[in-house]
C-alpha cells in the first residue's frame, strides 16, 4: 500500500551546515559603541494579530523572509524544465525549482531544497510535492525537505491509504510515517512548514511558533498547537459525519486558539464522537460551532446537542457563552 514517501531510506547523516572560521565564534551584529545592539521593532501603531470571526479560523501568518543560506558547493540544481534526477551513494543536496521533476535520492541522506521558490508548497501522499504554478515533483528516497522561507507550506496526508499514519512535530522539524506494510516507520526532516492535515488513521500533530492549522482527519487524533494563534480541527470536515466514532484530543497551547467543532453546514462529533479540549483559556481561546447557543446544552464542562444526551465536547478550563464563535 502506498506510503507518503514510498521506498525511502532513512539513512544516518546530517545535512551540511555553514561554519564560521576555525577557532572564531560566528560574527554578531554590534550596535554603535555605548549603545545596545539594535532590535527588531513591530510596525508602530499596529496591534498584534488576533483571531477573526470568520469561519474556520486563524489566518496563518508565515515567518519573516530571512535571506536563504547559500547551498553546499556540491549541490545539484534542477532546471525550469521537466527534470529526472537520480542521486548516488553520497549525501546529495538537490536544489528544486520550477518544472515537473522526478527526483530519486540514493543510499545517502538526501535533501531537496525549495528555498528558491516564492510561493508555498504542499507535500502529499506518495511523495508528491505540489508547487502550485511552479509545477509538481515526485520524490523517492529523499529524507529531508526544505520548504520556501516565509510561505504557507503544508503537509497533507489526507489522501494516504491503508494503515499508514503520521506523527508530525513542526517545532522539531520531524515527520514520521508509521505502519507502512513491510517497512514499519520512516522518518523525515521537514523545515519551514506551517500547516498539517493528517491521514484517515490515528495521527499526532504538533505545531510550532507560527499560526498553525492542524487538521486531524478521520481517526482518534491528538493535535497540539504549541505556540501561535492556532486553528485545531480534529475531524475530516469533508466527511458526511465529521467526528463520528472518534475521540480527538485538542491542545491549543499558548496563543489565541480556535477549536473547531462545526462549520456552516455540520456539527462535528455527533453520535459516539467527542472532542477533548484540554487547555481552554477563557477570554483568549474560542470554540467554533454551527448555529447558535440555543442548539446546545452546556452541562458542567460538556457541550451537548440541545434536547439530547449527545455529548460533542468536554472542555478543561472555564468557559462562558462569550467563548463561542457561531457560524
Amino acid at each position: 500500500m502506498p506510503a507518503l514517501f514510498p521506498n525511502s531510506i532513512n539513512a544516518p547523516g546530517n545535512p551540511p551546515q555553514n561554519q564560521g572560521a576555525p577557532g572564531n565564534p560566528p560574527p554578531q551584529n554590534q550596535g554603535a559603541p555605548g549603545n545596545p545592539p539594535p532590535q527588531n521593532q513591530g510596525a508602530p501603531g499596529n496591534p498584534p494579530p488576533q483571531n477573526q470571526g470568520a469561519q474556520l479560523t486563524n489566518s496563518a501568518l508565515p515567518p519573516q523572509n530571512p535571506t536563504p543560506p547559500p547551498p553546499p558547493a556540491n549541490s545539484i540544481s534542477t532546471t525550469a524544465g521537466n527534470d529526472n534526477i537520480t542521486g548516488d551513494s553520497l549525501d546529495n543536496f538537490i536544489l528544486g525549482s520550477s518544472g515537473t521533476d522526478t527526483i530519486t535520492g540514493g543510499l545517502g541522506t538526501d535533501t531537496i531544497s525549495y528555498l528558491s521558490l516564492t510561493s508555498g508548497i504542499t507535500i502529499e501522499a506518495k511523495g508528491i510535492v505540489d508547487k502550485g504554478a511552479a509545477g509538481t515533483d515526485s520524490l523517492q528516497n529523499i529524507e529531508q525537505i526544505i520548504a520556501p522561507l516565509g510561505q504557507i507550506n503544508t503537509i497533507d496526508a489526507s489522501t494516504g491509504s491503508g494503515t499508514a499514519s503520521i506523527n508530525v512535530d513542526l517545532s522539531q522539524n520531524r515527520l514520521a510515517v508509521n505502519n507502512l506494510p513491510g517497512i514499519g516507520t520512516l522518518n523525515f526532516t521537514v523545515e519551514n512548514f506551517v500547516n498539517v492535515t493528517g491521514t484517515p488513521n490515528v495521527d499526532v500533530l504538533t505545531g510550532n511558533i507560527q499560526n498553525n492549522s492542524l487538521v486531524g482527519g478521520d481517526g482518534n487524533d491528538t493535535l497540539s498547537g504549541l505556540r501561535g494563534n492556532d486553528t485545531l480541527i480534529g475531524v475530516n470536515p469533508s466527511s458526511a459525519t465529521p467526528g463520528s466514532n472518534e475521540t480527538d484530543v485538542l491542545i491549543g497551547g499558548r496563543g489565541r486558539d480556535i477549536f473547531v467543532l462545526g462549520d456552516a453546514t455540520k456539527t462535528y462529533y455527533q453520535g459516539t464522537g467527542v472532542a477533548l479540549i484540554q487547555d481552554f483559556q477563557q477570554g483568549i481561546d474560542r470554540i467554533q460551532l454551527r448555529g447558535s447557543l440555543s442548539d446546545y446544552n452546556i452541562v458542567g464542562n460538556s457541550i451537548n446537542l440541545a434536547g439530547t444526551s449527545d455529548q460533542i465536547a468536554v472542555i478543561q478550563g472555564g468557559f462562558t457563552p462569550d467563548s463561542f464563535l457561531f457560524v
